[in-house]
């Protein structure tokens, strides 16, 4: 006997919160830090404001990990940093 097929959109956790993400980077561009609130953010990713608190605890996780996701230097790694190795001799002339 053959699956039933899904009458609506397939679930997919990550797909739904980089929606979430993008929408917060929608709406700060567009309208400010200000217009941030649960049912924009939601209406304009179009999906279910319960799910910003079930993936991301709340607002407040929803923001840090929109800025963890923007921060380019939170991802680099420390042998980055190690290949980096500025000069201590020249004030740091040379690293910048």
């Amino acid at each position: 006997m053959e699956r039933k097929s899904a009458g609506g959109s397939i679930r997919n956790k990550e797909r739904s919160k980089k929606k979430f993400l993008d929408a917060v980077g929608k709406i700060l561009k567009t309208n400010g830090y200000a217009a941030l609130k649960v049912n924009d953010i939601a209406a304009t990713a179009g999906v279910d404001k319960k799910m910003i608190y079930t993936y991301f605890g709340g607002m407040d996780g929803l923001m840090d990990e929109y800025i963890r996701s923007q921060d380019y230097w939170s991802r680099i790694t420390v042998e980055e940093i190690k290949k980096i190795k500025p000069r201590t001799d020249d004030g740091g002339k040379s690293f910048m």
